[in-house]
């Protein structure tokens, strides 16, 4: 494959600029998303078609990701760009005040770099290998759940907001149901690339599916005796 040429047709999805490492096409003030856009909102996870069709794109060219070069990678990632181009979509993000932003190229492939990551970390986990013995974890990223006193990590900051938002929700549901709000919570984490990991002797250890459920409930009624409290 001519490389070159490649990312010169990458790069023809964008308009002209002098900067190519922050090429970005153009959009009209106050669009709004269509159902082909990835979209990246912050700590929530989209699940508008374009984000689908990324994520089973991501698992179709994974093997091969994995066993290539740097220069094949991104050869890659400038492929699942075009894919997304090509059906008519956008990567777009949204700011605080919740104005829709096309994302340049650069910041376009550092996305999807990050969503192939986070589904490597997903393959490799004892929730995926079967693997039952507990995972050491010796230094926690920015997104993983830390259990313990006095914990401020983005992970954690999103498991509060999610607790909120879903609070109603799930106190609305029969016993048999809330689960069902509990195991969205997880995946949502798991989703940013996060872990639910508690402190051990020799670091952290990661959480099975089921402890972190336990762990997610507890943080729900936790919250609701925080509410009760500040009712009396």
């Amino acid at each position: 494959v001519d490389m070159h040429r490649h990312l010169k047709w990458i790069e023809s999805c964008f308009n002209s600029s002098d900067d190519r490492s922050t090429l970005s096409r153009t959009s009209p003030l106050g669009f709004e998303p269509n159902a082909d856009d990835v979209l990246f909102m912050g700590y929530k996870t989209s699940k508008n078609l374009g984000n689908h069709r990324l994520r089973e794109r991501v698992k179709e060219v994974f093997q091969q990701y994995n066993a290539g070069t740097h220069e094949q990678k991104r050869f890659l990632v400038d492929g699942l760009i075009a894919s997304i181009h090509n059906s008519g979509g956008r990567f777009l993000k949204q700011d605080k005040e919740s104005v829709w932003r096309e994302l340049t190229l650069k910041e376009s492939r550092t996305k999807v770099m990050q969503i192939v990551r986070n589904y490597k970390r997903r393959l490799a986990s004892p929730r995926a290998t079967g693997i039952v013995t507990p995972s050491i974890v010796s230094e926690p990223i920015a997104d993983d759940v830390l259990f313990g006193r006095n914990q401020q990590t983005r992970g954690n900051e999103l498991l509060h907001r999610l607790v909120k938002e879903r609070f109603e929700e799930y106190e609305s549901l029969d016993r048999g149901t809330k689960m069902s709000v509990v195991d969205s919570i997880v995946q949502t984490i798991r989703d940013e690339g996060g872990r639910f990991l508690e402190p051990e002797s020799n670091g952290w250890v990661e959480l099975s599916n089921e402890h972190a459920r336990a762990k997610v409930s507890k943080w729900l009624s936790n919250y609701r005796r925080d509410l009760k409290k500040v009712a009396s």
